[in-house]
């Protein structure tokens, strides 16, 4: 995986309510838990631009 578009290497799983995982190494790597859904999509934290990812 590669960072974002706009250069972003963090990325979390909803907008303002989120898990946060950061790029390391070309591997999505989970940082910390601010609010917790089941749902698990990936966003990047800079820009807001919905990734395709299989977690």
């Amino acid at each position: 995986m590669k960072s974002c578009e706009c250069g972003s290497t963090e990325f979390v799983s909803n907008l303002n309510s989120y898990d946060i995982f950061e790029l390391v190494d070309g591997k999505l790597e989970f940082q910390r838990s601010e609010f917790i859904d089941d749902k698990k999509e990936i966003f990047c934290r800079e820009c807001g631009k919905k990734l395709q990812v299989g977690l």
